[in-house]
């Protein structure tokens, strides 16, 4: 039996009440969108950025550190706890979307192309036709940033791995760099980047070195399509463990002065919570023209935006408020949905806004 199938088979016999509500939930909304008196495809594109902490699948891969996933691993995962994160992220795309589902989706902290096909394929997603970009990285546990996207709204034009290599630390091995160019609607051309860069193991400042390497490299390869396209349409988008105004993501604006936008400045509360503090590590940044407003496409409201329905949330009794649902609190499994909330842009026409 294939990978795929083994998945849809999970799909079908466990669980069922909650493939059930996610298919409603999508349905509804579907239903919604066309009947939506506010809102239509032609009045915005949103695109979003969610790491869906560590969706592996169940096989065991030789070549990476990914054995706390499995079945037997510390973890207990298993094909009911994968089942439900599909579900989980299957029903935050939805209502991300509200009535028209997200034309773009970046994603952390995933596996495999195989575990992004069986999401899009056997869970409602399948409905809207998305497709799968994404490459495997030198990542030592296996996990990329991946991409997808409605192929009836965004046709690929091409799409590349970036690598992040450090000098000082040459054996270190990080996730690559998703590169995405496109066209939206058949008229705009799009260049998108995922990230997720270095974590702060060992501590923000130790570690800063590698993500300041992240940021100088992204710089360079922005600053080459800037010099061929100074109008390029540029998303940045990603986890990319610092906020707006750490080191790495000011040398990357102050890099290309003028040219390149961080639009998650004043995110609120931001994206994780370590202890009792919030952080934004999930950002968007964008090249300057679609964040002034200075052609077809801009970024509504000039600013990206999270997404913190109650069902993300749960109560947080040691740090007072809430806190993101996440699926696990170190080894115990919570069967939430992320230690991190999604961010989005909405893309509007030029002759969109009032």
């Amino acid at each position: 039996m294939s990978l795929k199938e083994i998945y849809f088979a999970a799909l079908l016999t466990v669980t069922s009440q909650r493939v059930v509500f996610c298919i409603c939930f999508v349905l509804i909304n579907y239903t919604g969108f066309a009947q939506s008196p506010d809102e239509s495809a032609s009045d915005r594109y949103r695109i979003a950025f969610y790491n869906v902490e560590n969706l592996f699948d169940t096989e065991d891969d030789s070549l990476t550190l990914d054995e706390e996933y499995l079945p037997g691993g510390m973890r207990g995962w298993n094909y009911t706890k994968l089942h439900q994160k599909f579900n989980h992220i299957c029903k935050t795309i939805a209502a991300l979307g509200e009535w028209n589902p997200p034309v773009i989706v970046g994603m952390a902290e995933v596996e495999n192309r195989q575990v992004l096909e069986a999401l899009i394929l056997h869970t409602p997603l399948h409905r809207f036709q998305y497709q799968v970009a994404h490459h495997n990285s030198p990542d030592e546990r296996g996990i990329d940033a991946a991409l997808i996207y409605r192929a009836d709204q965004f046709t690929v034009l091409t799409d590349q791995a970036w690598p992040v290599v450090f000098p000082f630390d040459p054996e270190d091995r990080t996730r690559d760099m998703l590169y995405v160019k496109g066209v939206l609607m058949g008229a705009d051309t799009l260049h998108l980047v995922v990230n997720h860069w270095p974590s702060r193991r060992g501590g923000a400042a130790a570690s800063e070195k590698y993500r300041l390497t992240a940021s100088q490299i992204l710089a360079g390869k922005i600053d080459s399509i800037f010099s061929g396209q100074p109008h390029a349409n540029i998303i940045l988008m990603g986890d990319f463990n610092d906020g707006p105004t750490d080191k790495s993501l000011t040398h990357l604006t102050e890099s290309l002065p003028g040219r390149l936008v961080n639009i998650s400045e004043d995110i609120s509360p931001g994206t994780l919570k370590f202890e009792a503090e919030w952080a934004t590590f999930d950002q968007f940044l964008v090249s300057a023209h679609l964040q002034q407003n200075a052609q077809k496409l801009s970024v509504k409201d000039q600013q990206a935006k999270v997404f913190n329905p109650s069902w993300l949330l749960e109560a947080d009794p040691q740090y007072h408020g809430f806190k993101p649902k996440r699926t696990y609190a170190g080894y115990r499994y919570q069967g939430g949905f992320s230690d991190h909330l999604p961010v989005y842009i909405d893309l509007s026409p030029k002759n969109s806004f009032p």
